[in-house]
Protein backbone atom coordinates (compact mmCIF):
# COMPACT_ATOMS: atom_id res chain seq x y z
CA UNK A 1 0.00 0.00 0.00
CA UNK A 2 1.48 3.30 -0.85
CA UNK A 3 1.48 6.59 1.35
CA UNK A 4 2.20 10.06 0.26
CA UNK A 5 3.04 13.40 2.22
CA UNK A 6 1.26 16.08 0.36
CA UNK A 7 1.75 19.42 0.18
CA UNK A 8 -1.68 21.79 0.28
CA UNK A 9 -0.46 25.32 1.33
CA UNK A 10 -0.37 26.79 -2.66
CA UNK A 11 0.44 25.55 -5.88
CA UNK A 12 4.17 26.81 -6.96
CA UNK A 13 5.30 26.92 -9.88
CA UNK A 14 9.32 26.94 -9.86
CA UNK A 15 11.13 24.71 -6.90
CA UNK A 16 14.33 23.68 -6.20
CA UNK A 17 13.59 20.73 -3.64
CA UNK A 18 16.61 19.47 -1.78
CA UNK A 19 15.76 16.66 0.66
CA UNK A 20 17.90 13.87 2.69
CA UNK A 21 16.65 10.25 2.50
CA UNK A 22 17.43 7.06 3.70
CA UNK A 23 16.11 3.14 2.48
CA UNK A 24 16.40 0.06 3.68
CA UNK A 25 18.19 -2.60 1.57
CA UNK A 26 15.25 -3.66 0.22
CA UNK A 27 13.59 -0.77 -0.05
CA UNK A 28 11.77 0.88 -3.56
CA UNK A 29 10.38 3.96 -2.93
CA UNK A 30 10.47 7.53 -4.22
CA UNK A 31 9.81 11.49 -4.67
CA UNK A 32 6.63 12.28 -6.51
CA UNK A 33 6.18 16.51 -7.38
CA UNK A 34 3.64 17.89 -9.26
CA UNK A 35 1.37 14.92 -8.40
CA UNK A 36 -2.46 14.69 -8.29
CA UNK A 37 -4.11 12.19 -6.09
CA UNK A 38 -6.67 10.12 -8.03
CA UNK A 39 -9.17 8.54 -6.17
CA UNK A 40 -10.62 7.84 -8.66
CA UNK A 41 -8.14 5.12 -10.28
CA UNK A 42 -8.36 3.72 -6.22
CA UNK A 43 -6.93 3.96 -3.34
CA UNK A 44 -3.78 6.01 -2.43
CA UNK A 45 -3.63 6.62 -6.20
CA UNK A 46 -1.59 9.44 -7.24
CA UNK A 47 -0.46 10.61 -10.94
CA UNK A 48 2.48 12.69 -12.21
CA UNK A 49 6.37 12.81 -11.61
CA UNK A 50 8.20 10.68 -9.49
CA UNK A 51 11.96 10.45 -8.90
CA UNK A 52 12.93 6.85 -7.67
CA UNK A 53 15.10 6.11 -4.86
CA UNK A 54 15.72 2.27 -4.92
CA UNK A 55 19.13 0.96 -3.30
CA UNK A 56 20.85 -1.79 -4.91
CA UNK A 57 19.87 -1.12 -7.91
CA UNK A 58 21.87 1.72 -9.61
CA UNK A 59 20.13 2.05 -12.99
CA UNK A 60 16.64 2.77 -10.97
CA UNK A 61 17.78 5.25 -8.78
CA UNK A 62 17.58 8.29 -9.63
CA UNK A 63 15.54 8.15 -12.92
CA UNK A 64 12.06 10.08 -13.53
CA UNK A 65 9.01 8.63 -14.35
CA UNK A 66 5.36 10.18 -15.35
CA UNK A 67 2.99 7.73 -13.06
CA UNK A 68 0.13 7.31 -15.23
CA UNK A 69 1.84 9.16 -17.97
CA UNK A 70 4.30 9.01 -20.38
CA UNK A 71 6.07 6.44 -18.18
CA UNK A 72 9.96 6.97 -18.08
CA UNK A 73 11.14 10.31 -19.01
CA UNK A 74 14.76 9.98 -18.36
CA UNK A 75 16.27 6.92 -17.24
CA UNK A 76 19.56 7.23 -14.49
CA UNK A 77 22.37 9.27 -15.25
CA UNK A 78 20.51 11.38 -18.23
CA UNK A 79 20.39 14.77 -18.24
CA UNK A 80 16.52 15.27 -20.23
CA UNK A 81 14.54 18.27 -21.55
CA UNK A 82 11.15 17.71 -21.98
CA UNK A 83 8.44 19.96 -23.44
CA UNK A 84 4.31 19.21 -23.11
CA UNK A 85 3.81 17.76 -25.86
CA UNK A 86 5.81 14.59 -25.19
CA UNK A 87 9.06 15.54 -26.99
CA UNK A 88 12.08 14.93 -25.04
CA UNK A 89 15.43 15.06 -25.56
CA UNK A 90 19.34 13.57 -23.85
CA UNK A 91 21.25 16.41 -23.61
CA UNK A 92 24.24 14.92 -21.80
CA UNK A 93 25.48 12.05 -19.24
CA UNK A 94 26.67 12.17 -15.21
CA UNK A 95 28.06 8.94 -13.35
CA UNK A 96 25.19 7.23 -11.92
CA UNK A 97 26.59 6.22 -8.59
CA UNK A 98 25.91 2.97 -6.33
CA UNK A 99 23.26 4.24 -3.30
CA UNK A 100 24.27 2.32 -0.57
CA UNK A 101 21.44 1.54 2.21
CA UNK A 102 20.52 2.26 5.42
CA UNK A 103 22.98 5.60 4.78
CA UNK A 104 21.74 9.43 4.02
CA UNK A 105 21.68 10.56 0.98
CA UNK A 106 21.01 14.23 -0.72
CA UNK A 107 18.44 14.77 -3.71
CA UNK A 108 17.68 17.48 -5.56
CA UNK A 109 14.59 18.63 -7.72
CA UNK A 110 15.09 21.70 -9.70
CA UNK A 111 11.95 22.52 -11.84
CA UNK A 112 11.33 26.06 -13.50
CA UNK A 113 8.90 26.69 -16.74
CA UNK A 114 9.88 28.94 -19.49
CA UNK A 115 7.40 30.76 -21.92
CA UNK A 116 8.75 31.65 -25.31
CA UNK A 117 7.05 34.25 -27.00
CA UNK A 118 7.55 33.28 -31.19
CA UNK A 119 7.08 36.18 -33.36
CA UNK A 120 4.29 37.53 -30.84
CA UNK A 121 1.55 35.03 -32.35
CA UNK A 122 1.86 32.53 -29.79
CA UNK A 123 3.02 31.29 -26.89
CA UNK A 124 4.71 27.51 -25.48
CA UNK A 125 6.29 26.40 -22.49
CA UNK A 126 9.23 24.36 -22.01
CA UNK A 127 9.94 22.39 -19.19
CA UNK A 128 13.15 22.07 -17.76
CA UNK A 129 14.18 19.51 -14.77
CA UNK A 130 17.65 18.79 -13.54
CA UNK A 131 17.75 16.25 -11.27
CA UNK A 132 21.19 15.17 -9.25
CA UNK A 133 21.36 12.09 -6.76
CA UNK A 134 24.57 13.62 -4.78
CA UNK A 135 25.34 10.42 -2.41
Amino acid sequence: MNRFLTWKVATVQNFDLRVNVRISQSGNSGIHYRAMSRPDLGLDVVTGYQCDIVAGRSQYNGQLHEEGGRKILAHAGEKVVADPLGGQWVTGTFEVREFESGKWHEYRIFFFVIKLSLLGLMNKKKKYLIMTNNS
